[in-house]
């Protein structure tokens, strides 16, 4: 019984790594046998083909690294899908909010500041303006590596599950308020945007799901690569050199720059409820305007200890 090719193989080891690593194989096993089988002809022409074959194995690489960069580069090329489904879903989203605060009868001004979703969307934007600095700065490279390529997918996927996730409550809030209290029959181009923006969102977490597992799958095989700084201020500063020394400011110290945001955003959530009312009624919305104002600060310091480690932000204590 004569013993297999070295090309066939070499194939069969392949296609064990591609499927240890979750990725398609079949392309790939068809483009890596064609050229392998094409290098050895060329190399026939002067070896024996038993040596031509082994000499055009060998040139190719090793299996393992060849199935990982390939892994490599389909996980890439999720994440950057998962990225743009998310961004759209929250462009949708907030092109949807803006038409109903500009068409909605003054009784419904309460809303969406009130409702799931505006949560929801300040949670979606804030992890997608930081993943975009990611997302952005290796926008160039075919293949993003292994460390930005997680980051990226967490975001995504952290982004596009709150919009969804509140897009979904406000579907069920609106659903069970009385008749009338939310005109929706009155404006189908708002209900129209909302339901595509749940659509995109569903599809941005599908995506993002995927792309979060194929990156832990890759994590978690042997012979990855590692960078040893996973701060944001680096990205910032590949992205915007001129501004190199504002993003180590920024965020040389994330605690700090978190809780100025906090601060920020209670005067604002505050300065909100109390601006333009008369001051006979002033006393009785001063505790409401500092609850929904500690309300935030909750927010953002939860958020940030939830998902500051998955974002790159919050470092890891060793």
């Amino acid at each position: 019984m004569s013993a297999r090719s070295p090309i066939a193989a070499y194939l069969d080891r392949l296609e064990r790594e591609l499927r240890m690593k979750r990725v398609p194989r079949r392309r790939l096993l068809a483009e890596a046998e064609d050229h392998l089988r094409s290098s050895a002809e060329e190399l026939a022409e002067t070896v024996p083909p038993e040596e031509a074959a082994q000499i055009a194995v060998e040139r190719f690489g090793a299996a393992a690294v060849v199935a990982r960069r390939f892994a490599q580069a389909v996980a890439s090329r999720t994440a950057r899908r998962s990225f743009g489904w998310a961004s759209l879903a929250l462009i949708l989203y907030g092109a949807a909010t803006v038409v109903f605060a500009a068409t909605a009868a003054p009784q419904f001004d309460d809303f969406p500041q009130g409702a799931p979703t505006a949560l929801a969307g300040q949670v979606a934007f804030a992890v997608l303006a930081i993943t975009a600095i990611r997302a952005l700065r290796w926008r160039r490279e075919p293949v993003l590596p292994e460390d930005r390529l997680r980051l990226i997918a967490n975001g995504s996927v952290i982004a596009s599950a709150a919009l969804f996730s509140g897009l979904l409550l406000e579907a069920a809030v609106a659903l069970t308020r009385p008749a009338g209290v939310l005109p929706w029959s009155e404006a189908p181009l708002v209900l129209v945007l909302f339901t595509i923006s749940a659509v995109a969102a569903g599809m941005a977490s599908v995506v993002a799901v995927a792309a979060s597992a194929r990156s832990a799958t890759l994590a978690a095989v042997p012979g990855g690569e590692s960078e040893p700084d996973l701060t944001l201020s680096v990205d910032f500063a590949e992205l915007f050199p001129s501004l190199r020394r504002v993003g180590e400011i920024t965020f040389a110290r994330p605690r700090r720059l978190v809780a100025l945001v906090a601060a920020l955003a209670f005067c604002a959530t505050t300065a909100n409820q109390w601006f333009g009312t008369d001051v006979a009624e002033h006393a009785s919305i001063v505790l409401p305007g500092l609850v929904l104002g500690v309300g935030e600060v909750a927010a953002i310091v939860a958020g940030y200890a939830l998902f500051g480690r998955s974002l790159g932000i919050r470092p890891v204590t060793r």
